[in-house]
């Protein structure tokens, strides 16, 4: 029996830090980003092929970058959407937590 044989060389994708999707501050100590940053999601479930569209993920570094990113984002993508939620908090109450903590 022969065998034929062929190297192949493969490629791992491998994280090597996380950047703030807010004012682009760059964490590489994996500990740190677990420890202080916010990953969150933030969607709507209103009627359409959008809502499934609506789903995105933010790594944020600080509250203050949530609470800028956020509104922003919101209120492009989430306004008028009874059923929008961001950081599994429903939109409204999000928005009357940005406006306490100005």
């Amino acid at each position: 029996m022969s065998e034929i044989t062929e190297q192949k060389q493969v490629f791992k994708k491998t994280v090597v830090g996380h950047k703030c999707d807010n004012c682009g501050a760059i964490e590489n100590d994996y500990t740190v980003y677990e420890e202080t940053w916010f990953n969150y999601s933030r969607a709507h479930s209103g009627w359409g092929n959008d809502s499934c569209e609506s789903y995105k993920y933010f790594d944020v570094c600080s509250p203050a970058c949530f609470l800028t990113l956020g509104m922003k984002d919101g209120m492009e993508n989430l306004e008028g959407y009874d059923s929008a939620e961001i950081g599994d908090m429903p939109w409204k109450f999000f928005k009357k937590l940005a406006e306490t903590v100005k």
